[in-house]
C-alpha cells in the first residue's frame, strides 16, 4: 500500500517480506511502516489484515504457493483446500463500497448486501478445510488470554478468580461460512456472518468471560442495526450471554460467569435468562432446621438447583439438590430442608445449572439460627497464632477455658462471663512449643473439648 494525503481503504488483504514495510507513506512524514503503525498513520484498513510473506504459512505468515493455485503461471485463484485460504475467506466488503459487484473475475456470484463477508480479492469461493487453531497456555485464574489472527486481536478469554484454570485454551475464527451446519443447527435465523469456536482443556470449577472482536461488514441481519447484538453461545439454541457491546471497539463481551465451551457469534440480544426467580428465602423453624424456599417464573433449559450454604459467604458447599422443570412459562414452587444448618450466623444461596453445565447463582441470603443447647460454632488457630474459639450459649453464664497439652497437663485457664447467644474467646499462645493442645469449655451447664494446633 502507498499513500500521500489519507486512505480510506479497509477490508484489505496486505503481506510484505519486512513486517516493517507492510505500508510507506509519502510527505512530510513519509517512511515505510508495520502494520500497527501504518494503521494509525493512514487512517484506514482498521478491517483489514496483515501477515508476513515467508516460506511457510500460519497464522502470522503466508506463502504465495499454499494460497494461490498456480503463482507460475499466474492463477492467483485460491486454493480452497489450503488453511492459507483464510487469510481473505469471507473477510471482505459486499455493496456499495464495492460497487456493488455481483460476480467475481471468473463469473461466480457474490452477494451484494452489506454485511454478508465476500471473499477479499477477485476470487469468490468457499475454503473446504477448518481455519487455524489457535492456542495458548493458560498461567492460572485471573489472567488473560488474548488472541491475534493475521495482525489483529481477534477475541481474548478472562478467567476468574475461582476454582482451577485449564491448561490451555484455543480459539478459531470462521469469517463468511459457518462451519458445517452449525449456523442452522440452532435455529440462527438472526445471526452474524461469522462463528468463533472456544475450547479449552483441563481444569475444573473454573468461570471466564469471552470477548470476541467483530467487523461490521460481517454482520449478517444485524448490519445497521449493530446496537440490537450481542454475543450469543451455543446451548440448546443460540443463547444471550447478556454481556456488553462496544460499538467504538467493535467487541463483544459476555458475562464472567461461563463454564463450558462451544460456539458463539453475535445474535439476538434479548434472548431470556436460564430462569427468572421471583423469591429465595432461607428460614430458620423452631431452632430445629431450616427451610429453603424458591419460585420461578420461567424456566429454559433448567437441569436442576443447588442448595449451598456457607459460614462467611465466600466458601460455600452443597446442602440439597432439586431437580428444575427444563422449559415452563408458569410459575412453580420449589422446597428444599437444611436439617442440620449451621449454629450461629450462616448464608445460603441457589445455584442453577443448565442442561449445558452453564450455572447461574442467585443473591446470598443470611440466617441467625440458635439452638438451646450449648454448642462450639467455631475453632481455630487465627493469623497472629492464637487459639480463637466462638460458641453459642443458651444462658448468660460463667465459664472457664482451659488449655491442656497432649498429656493432658494443664498450660492455662482464662474465665469470661459468657452471654447467651454467640462468644468470641481469644486465647494468647506465646511459649507454647509447636503442637497438638485442647481446649477445655466448663461451665455450669457443660464441659466440653476442642483439638487445636499450633504452628
Amino acid at each position: 500500500a502507498d499513500a500521500a494525503t489519507g486512505w480510506n481503504s479497509s477490508y484489505n488483504f496486505l503481506a510484505a517480506r519486512d513486517a516493517n514495510m507492510i505500508g510507506r507513506w509519502i510527505g512530510t512524514s513519509g517512511g515505510n511502516r508495520s502494520f500497527a503503525n501504518w494503521l494509525t498513520t493512514s487512517g484506514g484498513d482498521g478491517n483489514s489484515w496483515s501477515v508476513i510473506a515467508a516460506t511457510s504459512s500460519s497464522a502470522t505468515q503466508v506463502l504465495a504457493s499454499d494460497m494461490f493455485n498456480a503463482t507460475s503461471t499466474g492463477d492467483l485463484t485460491i486454493k480452497t483446500d489450503n488453511q492459507a485460504a483464510w487469510f481473505v475467506n469471507g473477510k471482505g466488503v459486499a455493496g456499495s463500497q464495492v460497487g456493488n459487484l455481483s460476480s467475481d473475475l471468473g463469473g461466480t456470484s457474490r452477494t451484494t448486501t452489506y454485511g454478508y463477508g465476500v471473499d477479499i480479492g477477485a476470487d469468490e469461493f468457499s475454503a473446504s478445510v477448518a481455519p487455524y487453531t489457535l492456542t495458548q497456555t493458560v498461567t492460572g485464574v485471573s489472567t488473560t488470554n488474548t488472541f491475534t489472527f493475521a495482525g489483529r486481536t481477534i477475541g481474548s478469554v478472562n478467567w476468574q478468580a475461582s476454582g482451577s484454570a485449564p491448561t490451555s485454551v484455543s480459539m478459531v475464527y470462521y469469517s463468511g461460512n459457518d462451519p458445517g451446519s452449525v449456523g442452522t443447527a440452532y435455529g440462527a435465523t438472526n445471526k452474524a456472518n461469522f462463528v468463533y469456536e472456544i475450547t479449552a482443556a483441563g481444569g475444573s470449577g473454573f468461570a471466564y468471560a469471552a470477548n470476541l472482536n467483530y467487523d461490521p461488514a460481517l454482520l449478517g441481519t444485524y448490519a445497521g442495526s449493530e446496537t440490537s447484538m450481542r454475543l450469543v453461545k451455543t446451548r440448546n439454541n443460540w443463547f444471550d450471554e447478556h454481556g456488553g457491546l462496544n460499538t467504538t471497539t467493535k467487541v463483544m463481551s459476555s458475562v464472567n460467569t461461563l463454564s463450558s465451551f462451544s460456539w458463539f457469534t453475535g445474535g439476538e440480544a434479548n434472548e431470556p435468562l436460564p430462569i427468572t426467580l421471583i423469591d429465595f428465602t432461607a428460614t430458620p423453624v423452631n431452632n430445629d432446621h431450616v427451610d429453603l424456599d424458591w419460585v420461578t417464573a420461567t424456566e429454559t433449559n433448567n437441569d436442576y438447583f443447588t442448595i449451598e450454604r456457607s459460614r462467611n459467604a465466600v466458601d460455600f458447599e452443597p446442602v440439597a439438590v432439586v431437580d428444575g422443570a427444563g422449559n415452563s412459562n408458569t410459575m412453580l414452587s420449589y422446597e428444599a430442608v437444611d436439617e442440620q444448618p449451621y449454629t450461629g450466623l450462616s448464608y445460603y444461596r441457589l445455584k442453577q445449572t443448565d442442561f449445558d453445565g452453564q450455572f447461574a447463582y442467585s443473591n446470598i441470603v443470611p440466617v441467625m439460627f440458635n439452638t438451646t443447647e450449648f454448642a462450639v460454632v467455631n475453632a481455630f488457630t487465627n493469623t497472629n497464632g492464637q487459639f480463637e474459639v466462638w460458641t453459642d450459649n443458651p444462658n448468660n453464664e460463667q465459664t472457664s477455658y482451659t488449655i491442656l497439652d497432649i498429656q493432658g497437663k494443664v498450660i492455662g485457664t482464662v474465665n469470661q462471663e459468657a452471654t447467651k447467644g454467640i462468644n468470641k474467646i481469644v486465647l494468647p499462645t506465646q511459649g507454647l512449643a509447636a503442637g497438638v493442645y485442647f481446649v477445655r469449655i466448663q461451665s455450669n451447664s457443660h464441659n466440653t473439648s476442642v483439638k487445636l494446633f499450633k504452628q
